[in-house]
C-alpha cells in the first residue's frame, strides 16, 4: 500500500481497499473468521475537522484483534500519546476508534 499510495496521511481513502488486503491474506491463512468492520475515527482534537470531530473508517478484525494499517492517517486529529502506530495490532478497539456513529455534542473524553 505504501508502495502505491505513501505513507500516513496519503492512504487516506484506501482504508477499506487494505483492509480487505488483511483479510484475504489471514483467510489465505486458514483464520476464515477475519473480517472488515466498518466504524469511525473520533478525534481528540476537532479543530482540524470541517463539521465534525470524525472520520469514517474501516480496519480489519480477527479474534477481537483490531488489525490496521492506515490509522496514522488520523493522527493529526490526536494528541501525541494517542496516535497510530503505522500497523495497529491491538486486542479491543484502540483510543478513539467507535463502530457506532458519534454523537453530535456529545463530549466523549470528559
Amino acid at each position: 500500500m505504501e508502495k502505491t499510495y505513501g505513507k500516513g496521511t496519503e492512504l487516506a481513502g484506501h482504508c477499506i481497499e487494505a483492509s480487505e488486503y488483511i483479510v484475504a491474506i489471514l483467510k489465505s491463512l486458514g483464520y476464515e473468521q477475519a473480517k472488515t468492520v466498518e466504524g469511525y475515527c473520533l478525534y481528540d482534537n476537532g479543530d482540524f475537522c470541517s463539521d465534525v470531530p470524525y472520520d469514517p473508517h474501516t480496519w480489519a478484525e480477527l479474534d477481537g484483534y483490531y488489525l490496521d494499517v492506515t490509522a496514522d492517517q488520523f493522527n493529526y486529529g490526536m494528541i501525541e500519546e494517542n496516535e497510530f502506530a503505522p500497523i495497529c495490532i491491538k486486542l479491543g478497539l484502540p483510543h478513539g476508534i467507535v463502530i457506532n456513529k458519534p454523537v453530535e455534542g456529545k463530549d466523549y473524553w470528559f
